[in-house]
């Protein structure tokens, strides 16, 4: 019975803010998703803790390649997309319109564009300063 509630909820919440989220999908506490618009999450994917995920972002993957491992306080732009098994390290800012299928270190700022690395230092001041305080 309780399945069957957690089911109803999972599909009409993802309906409603047109996320699409497996619920055997692993995230982290305190993901936010700031504005609402389609966002892909394939269900093998793993999200660390406190991440921002904008909308028209796809984390894709398939059988062969694998599905994303993202770090936690990473901050993913509205239209990006991280395909395969690609590890993203702990505060990264990945802006909008990036391409990802590398791996990216912690600290990373990647910009748009297939793996387009801005600068190997100061993802973390990016993500703090998107972040939200609660």
């Amino acid at each position: 019975m309780i399945s069957k509630l957690l089911s109803l909820y999972y599909h009409r919440y993802s309906r409603k803010y047109l996320i699409e989220l497996e619920p055997e999908t692993r995230i982290g506490a305190g993901i936010h998703f700031p504005h609402n618009g389609p966002i892909v999450i394939n269900p093998k994917t793993k999200i660390g803790e406190n991440c921002i995920i904008h909308p028209c972002v796809l984390l894709g993957g398939d059988r062969k390649t694998g599905a994303p491992v993202i770090g936690n306080n990473v901050f993913i732009g509205h239209g990006c997309k991280l395909i395969g098994k690609v590890v993203i390290g702990d505060y990264v800012f990945i802006a909008p319109g990036a391409i990802v299928t590398k791996d990216v270190y912690s600290d990373y700022i990647i910009g748009a564009g297939i793996n387009n690395i801005i600068r190997t230092t100061g993802g973390r001041q990016e993500v703090e300063r998107y972040s939200i305080k609660l």
